[in-house]
């Protein structure tokens, strides 16, 4: 269900929205991106690109395209809910963007291959690449990517490929390679030890790109370095890599707790320009200011970089 918002609402919520930027962003946090079919571009909550070279990345975790109105129940799961998804992600129009919490061919949820119906969902041409994780209801889950099909040459796409990681829940990482970068999108386990496990695994994925390319990592890391003892991943993860979003909340539920992350490791290279990061937490369709808690369980995060 979309919600529109009044005048009064829309106003209130200029005190709330999402415009800070993270460290090592660039100096003006009310630009963003282009390509919500946004009539005022330069309210803080349309998101236009700073330029037409800009390549936006992104992370979203879909929460199954369920919705965040109160049923957890399978009725939640329907094709209103997954194009109300599918419509933030047209919105904000990224040329990459790691979804997590994908099911395919499961029994309980109609068989349907939810990476897809996003994908069409959108109206737009992607390349879709599902990383079939774990068992369910005589399917899969997991974490998926989309590139968008105009970035492929644009970008000069080489390769994907899929790395299992640590998880008691299986978990995986989808690795695609770019001319100057590579991308990983995954989500890592609730479990302390195997999202220990699971850092190693990605620094030694880094590794293989060592003075050739920079990496960078964007998903639901079910980790954060406020936690105790500065969380289970990122102390590992932090010795190569380096928090590149904002970090402003990433939970609807939980306003102050960050567990969607891009990350970046430079990996002895020097390609890329930062321009700046935001958690959306609401955002302009149109002349409408709408609010995105009810979409999922978590924010989207994008972060805006530029190619040297």
């Amino acid at each position: 269900m979309n919600i529109i918002f009044t005048a009064f609402i829309a106003l209130s919520m200029i005190a709330s929205g999402s415009c800070s930027k993270s460290e090592g962003n660039g100096s003006n946090p009310w630009h963003g991106g282009n390509g919500g079919g946004n009539t005022n571009p330069t309210s803080p909550y349309a998101y236009p690109r700073a330029s037409e070279s800009t390549i936006r990345l992104m992370t979203y975790n879909s929460y199954y395209c369920k919705g965040n109105n109160g049923d957890a129940s399978k009725n939640g799961f329907t094709a209103q809910n997954t194009a109300n998804f599918a419509r933030v992600i047209k919105g904000l129009s990224p040329d990459m963007i790691s979804i997590q919490e994908l099911d395919w061919h499961a029994s309980d949820r109609g068989n349907r291959e939810l990476l897809n119906d996003i994908a069409t969902a959108t109206g737009e041409k992607w390349k879709v690449v599902f990383g079939q994780a774990a068992d369910y209801a005589g399917g899969k889950i997991g974490p998926g990517l989309l590139i968008k099909e105009s970035a492929l040459s644009r970008l000069g796409f080489k390769s994907v490929t899929t790395v299992p990681i640590e998880g008691k829940e299986k978990r995986i990482l989808i690795i695609a390679e770019f001319e100057k970068f590579v991308f990983i999108a995954t989500h890592l386990d609730t479990d302390d030890t195997k999202r220990a496990a699971s850092a190693s695994s990605i620094i030694n994925e880094a590794d293989k790109f060592m003075n050739k390319k920079p990496v960078f990592l964007a998903g639901d890391l079910n980790d954060s370095p406020a936690w105790t003892n500065g969380g289970a991943a990122f102390p590992i993860l932090k010795e190569r890599f380096v928090i590149k979003s904002a970090t402003e909340g990433t939970l609807p539920a939980q306003p102050n707790q960050n567990i969607d992350y891009i990350l970046y490791d430079a990996n002895g290279t020097d390609f890329i320009n930062f321009e700046e990061s935001h958690v959306v937490k609401s955002f302009l369709f149109g002349d409408s200011l709408e609010r995105l808690d009810s979409v999922s369980d978590h924010y989207p995060v994008i972060l805006d970089i530029n190619l040297k």
